[in-house]
């Protein structure tokens, strides 16, 4: 077995986290804002932030997970592309898994629904759960080889996505940062809701 030095070094692994960090904890801050309105008239400003608080908190606990599944994932990657390349091309991979997943996430909260059609293709088959994801696959697969490749096959491209890199790290720092405060936020409503 190679040694994991030969795939990360310690520095690729923070920034393989904080690839993976950023868009659940945007994506967390952007539905927690959406019900802070109603939360507040409802309740109050302590309640209010209470639902931020924890939307940070499981972003955080949602990011590491993310992180360990990209991590193994790392492992498929040949040795022949050099530890930079490989957080690279995950990078990429996170960013538009991320944004279709965002994409169905909206589809479903603005309550549309699948068309009576798609579901009755699907019916046809003997074991539809399994063809809805041999679809999604030969319909990703492609996508997700494309972006690797118009990503890494140019250097204007990896020069952009290490930009990128560079900005997401720098913010993702002030997100651990309310992370952390979230945390404490959440210690304290829970001490007070265990003393009530």
């Amino acid at each position: 077995m190679k040694p994991i030095t030969k795939y990360y070094s310690r520095s690729n692994l923070w920034t393989l986290f904080l690839l993976c960090a950023f868009p659940l904890h945007v994506w967390a801050m952007i539905f927690a804002f959406r019900d802070i309105s109603w939360v507040y008239a409802r309740t109050d400003a302590w309640d209010a932030i209470g639902v931020l608080s924890y939307a940070m908190v499981f972003a955080f606990v949602e990011s590491i997970w993310l992180s360990i599944a990209v991590f193994i994932l790392g492992f498929l990657i040949s040795l022949k592309w050099s530890s930079e390349l490989r957080v690279a091309a995950l990078g990429a991979v996170i960013f538009l898994v991320s944004i279709l997943a965002m994409l169905v996430q909206l589809y479903i909260t603005l309550g549309w629904s699948i068309p009576d059609s798609v579901i009755s293709f699907f019916v046809l088959f003997a074991h539809p759960g399994r063809t809805v994801y041999l679809v999604l696959l030969a319909i990703l697969s492609p996508i997700i080889a494309g972006t690797i490749y118009l990503v890494l096959g140019t250097r204007k491209g990896t020069q952009i996505l290490k930009d990128a890199i560079d900005k997401i790290s720098l913010l993702m720092m002030v997100y651990l940062v309310l992370d952390l405060v979230a945390l404490v936020v959440v210690i304290i409503r829970n001490i007070q809701g265990s003393v009530k």
